[in-house]
């Protein structure tokens, strides 16, 4: 039975947004007098918000004359200040310890019985989740506190699992591609993405993704694809896995599938930053490449970014392998591949292995 333990701090006491926002922005320490001016507050008023933030779980460091520098934030404020920040209506939920945040979403997605937008946009995050899994069940390495581990529910409507799973995982690479970029702006041109479901850097993995579907009331589909017609709630679980503070120290430890899978990380790549303005980047491009899946402008993104594009690949879906060039993308049916007979094949992202 995996653990779960929900941080809940956020819910008892409110934060002051605009503090903690000024703190994770600045990177360099500012004084008690800057804080107050820039946001209209007492010396005294700012005492008692960063007393508050501590409570919470942040952590300072405090120079007599160069002023504050946040070391990191605490889980406690995580929930707000991601729900505040938002641009879209979401509930966030933060576990300090949980097995696996798709397991939970599912939970949620099976459990709702109010309007389904209640559930759209849901989000689940672990400081540390102890069985993160990818794709076909593979084992996802997340040391505690040095990943970005989340999922989130995306609510769905008249289209095939899936259709739903090779848009998403489109879409989402995408952006997570440009969350590293803008964390990591001289890696523009070398963040690439291997279908279906890796970011590399530099040669090196640095996120991955997970898109899955489940009905509510039934068992998740898994690699099955039941028909959309189907009575009930139907939503996408998107989940991302995102190496943040992720240290050589720690690839050595792990215990990994050989050289051509060695990951990598923002602060192996020269970028240590608080987890949570990577949270928030993240969900904006996210949110933002969802709506816009179908844009030619995204699609040539992709392709740009794609490693295996225009290359010849070896791929297995269930007992059938395909030899051939990648030739395009299509956002609902998958990878197009063209074998040396000139046929074209779909390959789902749901199902499909690279060999």
């Amino acid at each position: 039975m995996q653990t779960r333990e929900e941080v809940r701090l956020h819910q008892t006491k409110p934060i002051n947004i605009g503090l903690l926002d000024c703190l994770l922005q600045s990177k360099t320490a500012i004084t008690r007098e800057s804080l107050a001016l820039t946001l209209g507050l007492s010396r005294d008023r700012i005492a008692d918000e960063l007393h508050v933030l501590t409570q919470y779980g942040c952590e300072f460091n405090e120079h007599p004359q160069h002023g504050i520098v946040m070391i990191q934030s605490g889980l406690g404020v995580w929930s707000d200040y991601l729900e505040s920040e938002s641009s879209v209506l979401r509930n966030v939920l933060v576990y300090g310890t949980t097995g696996s945040t798709q397991d939970i979403c599912k939970d949620i997605s099976n459990s709702i019985t109010a309007n389904p937008q209640d559930l759209d946009h849901t989000l689940v995050i672990a400081h540390h989740q102890q069985n993160g899994r990818g794709r076909l069940g593979r084992k996802w390495i997340a040391p505690e506190g040095k990943t970005i581990s989340c999922s989130m529910i995306k609510t769905i409507n008249h289209q095939s699992d899936a259709e739903v799973i090779n848009r998403l995982t489109l879409a989402v690479s995408v952006a997570i591609a440009r969350t590293v970029e803008f964390f990591l702006p001289e890696k523009k041109g070398v963040t690439q993405i291997k279908w279906p479901n890796d970011v590399w850097v530099d040669g090196r993995k640095i996120a991955g993704i997970l898109v899955e579907t489940v009905h509510a009331n039934r068992q998740p589909t898994g690699l099955g694809y039941p028909s959309s017609s189907e009575e009930g709630l139907a939503a996408a679980i998107i989940g991302i896995g995102l190496n943040a503070g992720l240290d050589e120290g720690d690839i050595k430890s792990a215990k990994l599938d050989g050289p051509k899978y060695l990951p990598t990380s923002l602060k192996i790549c020269g970028c240590d930053v608080d987890r949570l303005l990577v949270l928030r980047k993240l969900l904006e491009f996210v949110d933002e490449m969802i709506e816009r899946a179908d844009d030619e402008a995204i699609m040539n993104e992709w392709r740009g970014r794609c490693l295996q594009f225009k290359q010849q690949v070896r791929l297995r879906n269930g007992t059938q392998e395909i030899v051939g060039e990648v030739v395009d993308i299509d956002p609902a049916l998958g990878l197009i591949v063209r074998n040396d007979r000139g046929m074209l094949t779909h390959m789902p992202a749901a199902s499909t292995t690279v060999i």
